[in-house]
């Protein structure tokens, strides 16, 4: 009597491992599906496991390398020219990066279309590393805008697409796909144009906070002429579709630790001509790990804040105040990785020889907009503190 009952357990098991299995597969759901939300207005609050996907963390990676990789030219060149030039880049592949962040934080699938859109854009942003070097005039600019055309085209067609399949958004689709279109087109227009190249670089450096004026300015209109006879937050729910903010905020959190990473191999990585100074070089680096360290503990360790008061969920304005200082902090973080390498070797007297002065200016600098942002981003939120005073009763006392 015990060995059937053992056998019809052990298939019930079975079964659930199988449903389980099925009910996880990226094909569970069919081959090809219509675009989905991550959440929608009904399902905001509620818990989920969408968390950061192996597919996110590697381009997440992509980026923070390419990040890193880009400050060898600013210790190469050490003059405003090349910090420059660090600068421009640096602001063109995050704005396509936060862009596809923002993309990826309201919509989700895994069907064949976003496979092959992923497939194609990890393409399109391989080639624009690899054509990131060399300034306006030189062979890899014409490249680098034609990539990054092709880049901001695949994202236009990915809202469009999702405009057609899902009508509560498709007005919010219409515009970001028409802002990425945009910025494709000044891009491919550069491509033949070296005449305009440069000032169009400088655009698509600041293509993601202009996106975020046009997407603010844009829901402030269509409030004022629809929805005036309507509360703000009500109306709010028919303009846009909610981004998934404990997915957004884990990607740029595991972005940034990425890039803070990235500053241990710049400090790592020296002219093959070694130190004059061994002593020098060790004392410094040990310096430069302190600092690096400190760094994680003030960004991550320090204090703790819940979904709902972190700025992205306590107002729009102030999600859109942190999220356009998001770049800055971020700079600021790989900066600093060049400006400290540089110091090192200063201190370690490498060969070929370093600025003294535009090692330390670098550096500080760097430092400065770091915690600079660092504090006014933390300010956005709602400290513990303040929400245990507010939760006990006593407001007066809540420091907001």
């Amino acid at each position: 009597m015990d060995r059937p009952l053992l056998q019809n357990a052990k298939s019930e098991i079975a079964d659930k491992k199988r449903n389980s299995l099925r009910k996880k597969a990226w094909f569970s759901l069919g081959l090809w599906q219509h675009p989905r939300l991550r959440k929608d207005w009904t399902t905001l609050h509620d818990e989920d496991d969408q968390h950061v996907q192996s597919l996110n963390a590697f381009f997440d990676t992509m980026f923070a390398f390419a990040i890193s990789h880009l400050g060898f030219s600013v210790r190469a060149g050490q003059d405003l020219a090349s910090m420059l030039h660090w600068g421009q880049r640096f602001g063109i592949y995050l704005s396509l990066w936060l862009s596809t962040v923002d993309y990826s934080s309201r919509f989700d699938n895994d069907d064949v279309p976003h496979k092959a859109f992923w497939s194609l854009y990890g393409i399109g942003a391989l080639g624009m590393m690899i054509h990131g070097t060399g300034g306006s005039q030189s062979p890899n600019s014409c490249i680098l805008s034609l990539c990054m055309g092709y880049l901001y085209t695949l994202l236009a067609l990915h809202y469009y697409r999702n405009a057609f399949h899902l009508p509560s958004c498709r007005i919010f689709c219409v515009i970001r796909g028409s802002v990425h279109l945009c910025c494709s087109i000044l891009a491919i227009v550069a491509y033949g144009n070296l005449g305009i190249q440069e000032l169009v670089f400088w655009l698509l450096t600041c293509a993601y906070p202009i996106s975020l004026a046009i997407l603010f300015a844009g829901r402030e209109v269509r409030f004022r002429i629809w929805y005036k006879h309507l509360a703000r937050e009500d109306a709010m729910k028919l303009l846009d579709p909610p981004y998934h903010i404990e997915f957004h905020i884990g990607r740029l959190s595991s972005f940034t630790m990425m890039v803070l990473g990235q500053l241990a191999l710049a400090t790592a990585i020296h002219p093959e001509e070694g130190f004059a100074n061994p002593k020098g070089l060790y004392s410094s680096v040990v310096f430069a790990f302190v600092v690096l360290l400190s760094m994680k503990l003030f960004l991550f360790d320090v204090d703790y804040y819940e979904t709902e008061d972190h700025a992205l969920s306590r107002s729009w304005i102030r999600g859109i105040i942190w999220r356009m200082l998001f770049p800055f902090g971020v700079a600021g973080i790989a900066n600093l990785g060049t400006g400290v390498a540089l110091l090192i070797g200063v201190v370690g007297k490498s060969q070929p020889p370093v600025d003294e002065d535009f090692a330390r200016g670098i550096a500080c600098f760097s430092l400065s907009v770091f915690l600079l942002v660092g504090a006014i981003q933390k300010k956005l939120h709602r400290v513990p503190y303040t929400k245990l005073m507010e939760d006990s009763g006593h407001d007066g006392q809540a420091q907001i």
